[in-house]
């Protein structure tokens, strides 16, 4: 599992390139910048944008799912 830090900062990363880019012309190099780490530790924490997408829907579902009354 991704730390709570990496995970904010790659995702931040990604959606601000998101932003600025059409999806295709987004690298992971570009991502690992933009995110202050090297392009080995990113892939070493994500495969790819797609993963770092689903982190992204994840971390939505966590929060939602946590405010949910039982």
């Amino acid at each position: 599992m991704v730390q709570p830090k990496v995970r904010k900062s790659v995702v931040d990363a990604l959606m601000a390139l998101a932003t600025e880019k059409r999806w295709h012309d987004i690298s992971l190099n570009e991502i690992a910048e933009r995110a202050g780490m090297t392009p080995g530790a990113l892939r070493a924490a994500y495969d790819g944008r797609i993963a770092i997408l689903e982190d992204f829907v994840r971390g939505i579902d966590e929060r939602v799912l946590a405010g949910i009354d039982k």
